[in-house]
C-alpha cells in the first residue's frame, strides 16, 4: 500500500492532469467552432456564387427572347407596310419590360448577399462564445481547484477523522 504523502501527490497530479486536459479540450472545440463557422461561410459564398451564375444565365436568355420578339415585330411591321410610333411604342415596351426584369434579379441578388452576410455573422456569433470561453484559460480557477484538491488530501491525511 502506498504511503498518504504519495497518495496525495497522485491526487494532486491527477487534479493538474485533469486540469490541463480541460484547457486543451475547449482550445480543440474552439478550433473546431472556427472551422465549422468558416465552412459554413465557404458554402454560403458557393451557394450565393452559383445562385448569381444562373441568374445570369436566366438574363441572358431572356435578353435573347426579348431581341427575338423585337426583331419579329420589326419585320412583321416592315412587312405589312407599318412604321412609326406605333411599332417604337412595342420596342420600346419590350425594352422596359426586359429593364425591370433585370433590376429585379440585380435587387433579389442584393437581398441574398446580405442575407448571406448575416448568415456569416450568425455563424461566426455562435462561434465566439466558444473561443472566447478557450482564449483565456481560467488559471485562477484552475488554481483554486488544484488547491482544494491539495487542502483535501492533507486534511484526508494528516487530520484523521
Amino acid at each position: 500500500m502506498c504511503d498518504p504523502v504519495s497518495l496525495g501527490a497522485a491526487s494532486l497530479a491527477m487534479t493538474v492532469g485533469t486540469e490541463v486536459m480541460g484547457v486543451i479540450a475547449k482550445q480543440n472545440n474552439a478550433k473546431a467552432a472556427v472551422q465549422a463557422a468558416n465552412l459554413k461561410a465557404a458554402a454560403d459564398n458557393q451557394n450565393t456564387m452559383q445562385s448569381e451564375a444562373a441568374d445570369e444565365l436566366k438574363l441572358a436568355n431572356t435578353q435573347k427572347l426579348a431581341n427575338q420578339a423585337k426583331s419579329t415585330a420589326i419585320a412583321s411591321a416592315n412587312e405589312n407596310g407599318t412604321s412609326g410610333n406605333s411599332v417604337d411604342a412595342l420596342v420600346s415596351d419590350y425594352n422596359m419590360q426586359q429593364q425591370q426584369y433585370r433590376d429585379s434579379v440585380s435587387q433579389q441578388q442584393g437581398w441574398n448577399r446580405s442575407q448571406s452576410t448575416l448568415r456569416k455573422q450568425g455563424y461566426n456569433a455562435q462561434a465566439k462564445p466558444i473561443v472566447d470561453q478557450a482564449g483565456a484559460p481560467a488559471f485562477i480557477g484552475a488554481a483554486l481547484r488544484i488547491g482544494q484538491a491539495g487542502i483535501d488530501d492533507y486534511n484526508k491525511v494528516y487530520k484523521p477523522q
